[in-house]
């Protein structure tokens, strides 16, 4: 009776053991929270779905959708409409006395250069034109080989970097800051917009799509779990 009893309770455990795997199915791992340094068990997150501390609501983990795939697409869209944005007209001025003037995003910063405004044209250069581009050419250069299922030999570094720039582009702020100039300039001159304004402020979104959807521990996570090839 009792080599049967025995018997029926392994048997349920291992049951019960291999229920939990399979509505699981996803390994687990250690995270420690950077606000309260709690150790947190999580499971292998599904795409889009987040992992917070269960003491102080910290994320700490989240896994975008489509995997490496979604900011691999939006960082090659958003190259592109930075190339248009470039391309074109960026706006057309028409005053009083039939005057007219076209502007592009980088004549912007030359006009800025050229009436003794230097640090505030380095500024938007530095911002708005040359850490956009480097952020997204580093993307690109990581999730590429990662969709591949390979590893960039200079991840480390790359990954360093984009997480570095992110906070210091202000690609939204400067065209916060072109719609309220509109405003004012609108009542001393007719301004028409070019295509460049137009590719500016889907890149701007673009872009920001970007930056939401790389998040530093997944994708850390994502590529350790690469082989080297």
């Amino acid at each position: 009776m009792a080599l049967y009893r025995d018997f029926l309770f392994d048997f349920l455990m291992s049951i019960f053991e291999e229920s939990t795997q399979n509505t699981s199915g996803r390994e687990s791992e250690l995270i420690a929270c950077h606000q309260c340094d709690l150790l947190v068990e999580v499971t292998e997150l599904e795409e889009g779905s987040k992992a917070h501390c269960p003491r102080c609501s910290h994320q700490l983990l989240k896994k975008p959708k489509g995997g490496v795939s979604r900011p691999l697409a939006l960082s090659i869209a958003a190259l592109g409409l930075f190339g248009l944005s470039n391309a074109f007209p960026f706006m057309s001025f028409k005053g009083g006395a039939g005057q007219e003037q076209m502007i592009t995003l980088c004549h912007n910063v030359m006009e800025l250069y050229r009436h003794d405004s230097q640090l505030l044209a380095l500024t938007v250069f530095g911002l708005v034109i040359v850490l956009p581009c480097l952020y997204l050419v580093a993307t690109i250069l990581i999730l590429v080989p990662m969709a591949k299922g390979q590893r960039h030999p200079n991840f480390p570094r790359l990954a360093k970097l984009v997480f570095a720039l992110a906070p210091w582009v202000m690609v939204d702020v400067f065209l916060l800051g072109i719609l309220v100039s509109l405003t004012k300039i609108s009542s001393m001159a007719k301004v028409e917009i070019g295509l460049s304004f137009i590719s500016f402020a889907f890149f701007a979104a673009t872009f920001s799509m970007v930056v939401s959807s790389m998040n530093k521990e997944w994708l850390w996570r994502a590529w350790e779990r690469l082989e080297t090839k």
